[in-house]
């Protein structure tokens, strides 16, 4: 009986022993749990960064948005100005010039989108011709400027050249026009387009 309570005893004493320790460690893990939510959770310069990362990204992304509007804005009064210019040029041929996805220039004829490679060396002038009197007349709005023209239109026949030298004859400002040959003269000379002439001795 005695060595029955004795076991009892020691029992009950390990018992309390291990009940004392669970609490210890229940303890120290409750405080692991604090420590670790603490760490996690960002301190008020953090939060602070945080909100000015998030500012500084919706005011890049607004920024970015509005300089996309505005290039299409640009880009849609240039397409418009150097279709004007081209149709005029060519007396309606062709309808549209302008930029592809692909940032390739491009022409419209008859619902139909055609490359320079796909057209005659004439074509492929005029395109270009209109295309750098586009930008000039889009970039000097503001402010009227000269045009300086250098042997511009070598590769033209005589339609082409008679077209582009009336188109000319209906701008504002000054136009330089450079060249090694007299058809130009003459084209202006027989449709009545005023002109001066400089002439150069080698």
């Amino acid at each position: 009986m005695h060595e029955r309570q004795e076991t009892n005893a020691k029992h009950q004493a390990v018992e309390a022993l291990l009940q004392e320790q669970l609490a210890e460690k229940q303890a120290l893990l409750i405080n692991l749990q604090e420590e670790i939510e603490e760490t996690i959770k960002p301190s008020e310069e953090e939060e602070e960064l945080e909100l000015q990362i998030q500012a500084y990204e919706i005011a890049y992304q607004t920024l970015h948005d509005l300089s996309q509007n505005v290039y299409q804005d640009s880009r849609n009064q240039m397409e418009d100005e150097v279709s004007r210019i081209l149709t005029e040029m060519t007396q309606g041929k062709y309808d549209r010039l302008g930029l592809d996805e692909q940032m390739n220039l491009v022409v419209e004829k008859d619902n139909r989108k055609l490359y320079p490679w796909q057209l005659s060396q004439g074509v492929m002038e005029q395109m270009y011709v209109a295309l750098r009197m586009g930008a000039g007349s889009i970039f000097t709005r503001e402010e009227s400027m000269p045009i300086i023209l250098d042997e511009a239109f070598a590769s033209f026949d005589e339609k082409r050249l008679e077209s582009a030298l009336k188109w000319l004859s209906r701008q504002k400002g000054q136009i330089f026009l450079f060249t090694c040959q007299r058809r130009e003269m003459e084209i202006l000379e027989r449709n009545s387009i005023p002109y001066g002439k400089i002439l150069l001795s080698r």
